[in-house]
């Protein structure tokens, strides 16, 4: 849940280059991609779903925390599969470089 604990007042207290702030930029990152699969999964499914009512067989095929992937017939014996949809999730987050770019790009 993204609330207080990511205050702009709780990144300034943490200090610039810190490993406090870090650690709340890593910390912010998570929660992030929670809030976001939850939509994602939602639509990723529907988005099968119809994949499906046009004749294919899509399935869940692997979750990780960043990575969601589906496939045709992913099940089969040898490992063959016909359609595979793969959903990758990449969140940054800093505090400090952000401030150093800032300051460059305004030089």
């Amino acid at each position: 849940m993204i609330d207080e604990r990511f205050s702009e007042q709780s990144f300034v207290k943490c200090g610039l280059d810190t490993d406090e702030a870090r650690e709340l930029s890593n910390l912010l990152a998570e929660e992030i991609l929670k809030e976001l699969k939850l939509l994602i999964n939602s639509q990723l499914l529907e988005i099968i779903h119809c994949l499906n009512q046009l004749g294919h067989n899509i399935a869940l095929y692997e979750e990780k925390k960043d990575y969601i992937g589906f496939c045709d017939n992913c099940l089969n014996i040898d490992n063959y599969y016909k359609l595979k949809i793969d959903f990758d999730i990449i969140i940054a987050t800093g505090y400090a470089h952000l401030k150093l770019a800032m300051d460059y790009v305004s030089k």
